[in-house]
């Protein structure tokens, strides 16, 4: 008997769930640092470390109801567009200047709901900010009955994780130092040093196995210089 196929999920933070009708036909993640070239007067380029923006998560689901000519709208498309429905909910970020929202000074704010996307053991907590869909086949009477939806979402930490400046502080970039691994060292290592556990410095470094990073590589560790 052939083991039954796990589907992946979107479930938001009210407790929404909504199951894909196929798994992905592709998943990429993004990791990008950005770097500013400095304004220095000098025969060579220097860069300066700036941020690391969030993960951006992009994959493409296929939705088909051909067996039965059905609205493949109604049925799988627009219940994955109602995760768009603006609803009251807690401020992630309470110090922003809600005033053009006409909540300011209150703690709930209209916003989408964050999603956790799970695929087996893999899980990605973030906000959702596109569904690109395409229709490319109809019934005869012009029905869409297959769909692709291109789904992205940014990756999403709490702004506590991210404060550099004081309490009233709106800067919500991570406050980093860069290490180069030397030789003899470890991601391991590394981590203890932090204080923080191996999985979590890799998840941050976008590094897919701790055990194998080479002498030389730069990682970036919790707190300033």
């Amino acid at each position: 008997m052939s083991e039954s196929v796990e589907k992946a999920e979107f479930k938001s933070e009210i407790g929404n769930v909504f199951k894909v009708q196929f798994n992905p036909t592709d998943i990429q993640l993004t990791a990008k640092a950005t770097w500013q070239q400095q304004e220095l007067q000098a025969d060579k380029a220097l860069l300066e470390f700036k941020k690391v923006d969030p993960r951006q998560l992009t994959m493409t689901l296929i939705f088909d109801t051909t067996s039965n000519n059905s609205d493949v709208r109604k049925a799988y498309v627009n219940h994955l567009m109602s995760t768009f429905v603006l609803q009251e909910l807690p401020d992630q970020n309470p110090n922003h200047d809600q005033n053009g929202q006409g909540t300011i000074g209150q703690k709930n704010k209209k916003r989408n709901a964050l999603q956790t996307f799970t695929w087996g053991e893999f899980s990605f907590f973030g906000a959702l900010t596109a569904l690109d869909t395409k229709y490319t086949m109809f019934a005869k009477d012009g029905t869409p009955i297959r769909a692709e939806v291109k789904v992205t979402l940014l990756e999403y930490q709490h702004q506590s994780a991210f404060d550099v400046g004081a309490a009233t502080s709106n800067i919500t970039i991570p406050q980093v130092k860069l290490v180069q691994l030397q030789s003899g060292q470890s991601l391991s290592s590394l981590a203890s040093m932090a204080g923080m556990a191996v999985g979590a410095l890799a998840a941050m470094n976008g590094i897919s196995d701790p055990m194998n990073v080479p002498p030389g590589q730069v990682v970036m560790l919790p707190g300033g210089n």
